[in-house]
């Protein structure tokens, strides 16, 4: 059984290389919620339990590294996929989906720049 990365990736590649994503940057004002606000904080800004239909939402531009959310992931009514993508010379480098360890050191450490 492929993993919910595989399963998505190439139609993420898609949407972000031809740019169809929402972008949420203006709705979250460079400040993300604590860890215990966040399905509440999502929900009031882009609606990703009462709007189950498939989107990618990007939530953080820091030049190169770019945050993104993935409504609906096939966990649950609430639950959403985390996805970073690195830029090079405003090329798409990589995309991933990120050990929630991983995705919070690099945002820390660009946030920090």
């Amino acid at each position: 059984m492929a993993s919910r990365e595989e399963k998505f990736k190439p139609k993420i590649i898609k949407i972000i290389c031809n740019k169809k994503y929402k972008n949420g940057i203006s709705s979250s004002q460079g400040r993300l919620p604590p860890a215990s606000d966040v399905r509440c904080w999502l929900e009031e800004k882009f609606a990703i339990t009462t709007n189950r239909n498939f989107r990618v939402i990007l939530v953080e531009d820091i030049g190169d590294y770019r945050v993104f959310i993935q409504v609906p992931d096939g966990k649950s009514e609430s639950d959403f996929n985390v996805w970073y993508a690195i830029f090079q010379n405003d090329k798409l480098s990589d995309v991933s989906f990120p050990k929630h360890d991983y995705m919070f050191k690099w945002y820390y450490r660009n946030k920090t720049k």
